[in-house]
């Protein structure tokens, strides 16, 4: 008749296992960071294979922005039509009559003095 084990800790049992199954962990560890480097050399070559595709079209995109600039008729310059400001009008009319108009004699004030 067959009879249950005794019961083990957590810890025996580990160290148990460990000993039937030497090296064990090494390989188990070796094969996460074989998959861990492997993930990270297909996201690089993703990122250079999207960045020389971004590239390409980034560079398809500037000749066609070129051509058409070349090919782009010049337009006709549209400015709007000059103001006339009432207020300039008149200071420029003042101006123009103050340069015109002869220098006057200076004023003689008659002095006078006290003793």
């Amino acid at each position: 008749m067959l009879k249950n084990p005794p019961p083990k800790s957590n810890n025996e049992r580990q160290r148990l296992f460990q000993l039937h199954h030497p090296g064990y962990d090494r390989r188990r560890k070796a094969r996460k960071r074989a998959a861990g480097k492997r993930m990270l050399r297909e996201f690089r070559f993703k990122l250079c294979k999207d960045a020389a595709e971004r590239a390409a079209a980034m560079e398809a995109a500037m000749e066609a922005v070129v051509e058409a600039v070349v090919e782009a008729p010049r337009p006709v310059l549209m400015l709007p039509a000059p103001v006339q400001d009432p207020v300039l009008i008149e200071l420029n009319a003042l101006r123009a009559s103050v340069a015109s108009a002869p220098a006057r004699e200076p004023l003689t004030v008659p002095v006078s003095r006290r003793e």
